[in-house]
């Protein structure tokens, strides 16, 4: 009888084939459960990002737990599969991170952390050059990075934080929190550069369609800020009323309402 050799790769293929005859509901269960890791680490991922966000607007914790929740939710984060979401996420963490730091008057920190944030979000766009969110997470960045970085950066960087965010509104009527930026830059832009207090006023009225609170807290605020400086006390009075419903112990808001 003729023997017949077969390589060990061969043996590997047919002992793999063999449990897959057999065993397929133990492959699938496996498979089920790989690929479930990951939404469960997205699903908890935000869960906390959304907390930590809520008790650092609302000055419910010490920046300590805070920035705890963030790191761990940072490590969650990592556990996404490469792509647009990981690195938006990741994104949205650091520029928290930044934000903490700088209520801490952590000015380098913070100018770090938001750097690392429009790198992210960067990293983000070389994925999907069509992210809503990205785009407006690093004009975000490009608009906070103007207090520490200068005038020379402020004249090339903020014609790209508009351009990036009508881009954003363009690709996702529904990002809110892209019109809130949107209108947030016209406020603060000089004219010059496209900044208008009445075409900030309207792009943030668009942002108060949205159903998330966050969204609604940060529009209310910057409507307040916005009809102070067109001296109407009355409107600005009720727009950060309303941001305190949202946000009832808001330092930030209670602040507005006392100048």
């Amino acid at each position: 009888m003729k023997h017949v050799f077969i390589s060990p790769v061969t043996k590997v293929i047919v002992y793999t084939l063999a449990l897959l005859t057999f065993f397929p509901a133990a492959f699938s269960a496996t498979a089920a459960s790989d690929a479930g890791e990951p939404l469960q680490a997205l699903v908890q991922g935000e869960e906390l990002y959304s907390r930590a966000r809520r008790m650092f607007y609302n000055d419910e914790s010490e920046p300590e737990t805070i920035g705890g929740s963030l790191r761990t939710a940072r490590e969650l984060f990592k556990q996404l599969p490469e792509g647009d979401e990981k690195y938006c996420h990741l994104a949205l963490v650091e520029f928290l991170l930044a934000e903490i730091s700088e209520a801490a008057g952590k000015n380098n920190e913070a100018a770090r952390a938001f750097s690392t944030a429009g790198d992210l979000a960067q990293k983000a766009l070389e994925f999907n050059e069509k992210s809503s969110d990205a785009r407006r997470i690093l004009a975000d960045t490009y608009m906070r990075l103007m207090e520490y970085k200068g005038t020379l950066y402020m004249i090339t960087k903020g014609p790209q934080a508009r351009t990036l965010l009508n881009k954003a509104v363009q690709l996702d009527p529904q990002n809110y929190a892209a019109y809130n930026s949107l209108g947030i830059y016209y406020l603060n832009a000089p004219a010059i550069g496209g900044g208008s207090l009445n075409r900030g006023i309207d792009t943030l009225h668009l942002a108060l369609e949205s159903d998330d609170e966050f969204d609604n807290f940060i529009s209310h605020i910057w409507l307040g800020i916005a009809f102070r400086e067109k001296n109407d006390h009355e409107k600005a009075r009720a727009h950060l009323q309303k941001a305190l419903v949202t946000y009832s112990n808001s330092s930030w808001a209670k602040s507005l309402l006392e100048l």
